[in-house]
């Protein structure tokens, strides 16, 4: 890939202390995870079913290789990722009072007692699903029906929800109704109310529907709006070229260091204080602001030594793994980003720890159940885990 990388480091880990926790209050200094949630139903394909194409074909009969029903969306994928690296943390999502709200709530609970504690159930409400398809050898294809996700709304989120946290983090806005519509004023409400409660602000993106609603949204505009309110922003780089430059995105433009660079700036002049590009099995690519004032108005979460993480350019490559599934990497490795920030780290070692954790994912067909803790992920990389770079 013509990139030049910058920085590029791999070296020994050291855990900063989480300063002020309360152990005996499961709500003092956690990660709220909020936003879009949806049942998983994952059909993986034999060895000779290599394009959907060859599978989804009118009148024929394909067998799926294995099916697996998992949750799946950003609040799933990130959260219990968190969880599963032993964060403490909450999630809020909406869903109905339906069967796949109850098999919903079961998955959850089977991975941790009082996860969905936090959870808006709605009587009325169909609780999100999707088909995730996945052929042999190339990415996957969702089928989506937003369900509940779509009439999620501020007030949905009370002060009872933000009590004690230390970082918000909000996933998926483009699948969300009436988060995207009108030039994002609900989550620009949302969000302002947030960072008056003086917490760390964290936005996830996905790739919008460009036949459906979502592909009419002036994404740039939308960004414009919300931005201001959002600390830490972790889009993937089809995401965040399709809204901010989509001709590029459209032609199909290689990523190099001076297309991230300018999409990066373009997003710091918006207001962020830094922004992580996810960039599959190329890894992560960073920047941070250089204003030091910026990376102070970050809140309660903001790092706790704020010169190693002003004014960076980081490259960080994918680690070597023998991938069984994609779905939920990225969300994942937002999860590791945000634990490293939680736990004090520099950025070097936060964005490692991001490639890493996503990395995890991939070894199991669903999002989060590859996640080990965090003790487990940081040895496999003190031991010398191979990156793709050193293939």
């Amino acid at each position: 890939m013509p990139i030049s990388i910058k920085r590029f480091h791999i070296f020994g880990w050291f855990l900063h202390p989480v300063n002020n926790m309360d152990k005996t209050n499961p709500f003092k200094n956690d990660i709220v995870v909020a936003g879009q949630i949806c049942l998983d139903i994952i059909l993986m394909f034999a060895d000779n079913i290599t394009d959907l194409a060859s599978a989804v074909v009118p009148g024929k009969c394909v067998v799926a290789e294995n099916a697996a029903i998992s949750t799946g969306g950003s609040v799933a994928n990130t959260g219990l990722a968190l969880h599963q690296l032993g964060i403490p943390t909450r999630l809020i999502a909406k869903i109905g009072a339906d069967a796949f709200g109850k098999s919903m709530r079961q998955l959850l609970e089977q991975k941790g007692k009082g996860l969905t504690d936090t959870m808006i159930e709605k009587e009325g409400e169909i609780t999100s699903y999707s088909i995730v398809l996945i052929p042999k050898h190339t990415d996957r294809s969702f089928l989506y029906v937003p369900g509940a996700n779509n009439t999620f709304q501020s007030d949905d989120i009370t002060d009872d929800h933000l009590q004690g946290a230390r970082i918000f983090h909000f996933g998926y806005p483009p699948e969300m109704k009436l988060i995207y519509a009108n030039q994002g004023k609900e989550f620009i409400r949302l969000m302002r109310r947030v960072k008056n409660k003086g917490l760390t602000t964290s936005l996830d993106m996905a790739f919008p529907d460009v036949n459906g609603e979502p592909g009419k949204i002036n994404w740039f505009d939308w960004l414009q709006g919300s931005l201001p309110f959002i600390d830490v922003f972790l889009p993937s780089f089809d995401e965040i070229c399709f809204m901010l430059e989509p001709q590029k995105y459209q032609k199909k433009t290689p990523i190099d260091a001076g297309l991230l660079r300018n999409l990066a700036n373009q997003v710091l002049e918006m207001g962020v204080a830094m922004v992580m590009i996810k960039l599959g099995e190329h890894g992560i690519y960073f920047q941070s602001t250089d204003d030091p004032s910026r990376l102070d108005m970050m809140g309660a979460g903001k790092p706790s030594k704020p010169a190693k993480w002003l004014n960076q350019t980081i490259w960080v490559p994918s680690f070597q793994v023998d991938v069984i599934g994609t779905t939920g990497a990225g969300d994942c490795a937002v999860a590791g980003f945000l634990a490293g920030l939680f736990k004090g780290l520099d950025p070097d070692e936060a964005l490692t720890m991001a490639c890493a954790v996503g990395a995890f994912s991939t070894e199991c067909a669903d999002a989060a159940s590859g996640v080990p803790h965090w003790d487990t992920v940081k040895n496999r990389v003190d031991q010398g885990w191979a990156t793709l770079q050193e293939h």
